[in-house]
């Protein structure tokens, strides 16, 4: 039988008397060291490999905010090209630009890119990883598409191009972490 006899001097670890009266000392157990090297890991002493990035919440972040922007955004251009078909002498008509489009052919396909736009961003919601380059691909042409309506509603025009700037660098950046 044994009982605790107290500490070492330096605060070391516990002695013990046992039953013929010597006293011992117990060393605390220690896991034997990592087999990875200094430099073959990124983050040495967790684990991990190195080139590995962890998936943080920023990742997640920048997804969900491209996949608001593109609700929000699809919804705007809808309801701009409903607002054209309906009603085409809201914009300004110009005359000697380079190309002459009707304002309601505009709003039909501000109709159809918003509607693909707002159900990409749905499906971005829903953690489809097709909608990411789906995404990308929307956003580009209803940037280039809102380019050519500058003529006719300039200053909406450029807040949805800088809007789809967003949406793309928030779906490209960092290509290395996981989707969701």
């Amino acid at each position: 039988m044994s009982a605790e006899y107290g500490r070492g001097p330096d605060n070391g670890p516990p002695r013990t008397e046992t039953a013929s009266g010597q006293t011992t000392t117990e060393s605390p157990t220690v896991p034997p060291p990592r087999a990875e090297a200094p430099g073959t890991s990124a983050y040495y002493g967790t684990g991990r490999p190195a080139g590995h990035r962890a998936s943080g919440v920023a990742a997640t972040g920048f997804t969900y905010l491209a996949a608001t922007l593109m609700v929000l955004g699809g919804l705007m251009s809808f309801f701009n090209g409903l607002e054209a078909v309906r009603r085409g002498s809201f914009y300004v008509v110009t005359t000697n630009y380079l190309y002459n489009i009707n304002i309601s052919t505009w709003g039909w396909i501000h109709i159809g890119i918003g509607a693909a736009v707002f159900l990409a961003g749905l499906a971005l919601f829903a953690k489809q990883t097709w909608a990411r380059w789906a995404g990308v691909f929307l956003a580009l042409v209803s940037a280039v598409m809102n380019f050519l309506f500058i003529p006719r509603y300039p200053f909406w025009a450029l807040l949805v191009i800088a809007l789809d700037v967003i949406i793309i660098w928030a779906l490209t950046a960092g290509q290395r972490r996981e989707a969701y």
